[in-house]
Parts: structure tokens; sequence; C-alpha cells
């Protein structure tokens, strides 16, 4: 089974939520780090109540000739 053919399924959203409860129960903050193109990431992550907070371009190196 391909992992796209696993997407879709909530299996994201009930992990991450475990482990935000957990955490949250501790009294301990979480913060993430995600490209700001990886959409269905950052759709996962809004879906369990992160929000964006800052944004920062990073740059790629290219070889010239």
């Amino acid at each position: 089974m391909s992992f796209s053919a696993l997407q879709g399924n909530g299996i994201g959203r009930k992990a991450l939520s475990c482990i935000v409860n957990n955490m949250h129960q501790k009294g301990l903050s979480i913060y993430l780090e995600v490209e700001s193109k990886n959409h269905h990431a950052l759709k996962l992550y809004e879906a369990c109540g992160f929000r964006s907070y800052h944004s920062q371009d990073y740059y790629e190196y290219h070889l010239t000739n």
C-alpha cells in the first residue's frame, strides 16, 4: 500500500491530536516547523489547532557555470 493511499483517512489527525493532548496535559508547549509549500501538512496542523506565527523564506543555491 502506498503512502498516498493512506492519506485522507484521519490517521495523522488522530495521532497528532493524541500527542497534542498528552503534551497539553503535561503543561508543555508545542512548536512545529513545516515547509510553506507542504499544503497537506499545513492543512493537518491547522485542523489540529496550530496557527502560523512566523514565516521564513529559504534560499536554494544554484550552481552556475
